[in-house]
């Protein structure tokens, strides 16, 4: 799969998005990350705000970029998205993201 070894081309429509609600970076973890996915896999993937105080509008931003991702990875229901905000997280668990994990879009 491409995105696992390069960022991913998101989509204009995204990539607005995306700065619009000052996301910094996007990882893919886990399984597909890890390159032993299965076909039923989901995608999980990891989202660092530029200013975390975005945390607190993630009840308006949150379905709108599980829509947007969607479209990019073209799920079906039986490749679902988890959408994990690391700034929520533990350190370990940040750690084990970004470590483990594969950046597939960065925003300077």
């Amino acid at each position: 799969m491409l995105y696992l070894d390069l960022k991913m081309k998101f989509s204009t429509k995204t990539i607005r998005k995306i700065k619009e609600y000052n996301i910094r970076i996007v990882y893919l973890f886990g399984s597909r990350a890890q390159k032993n996915e299965r076909i039923t896999s989901d995608f999980d993937i990891g989202v660092v705000f530029r200013d975390i105080s975005q945390l607190k509008n993630l009840p308006d931003i949150h379905p709108i970029l599980y829509n947007h991702l969607t479209e990019e990875f073209q799920v079906t229901f039986k490749n679902d998205i988890d959408i994990v905000y690391l700034q929520e997280t533990s350190p370990h668990f940040q750690y084990e993201v970004i470590t483990r994990g594969k950046i597939i879009f960065e925003y300077d």
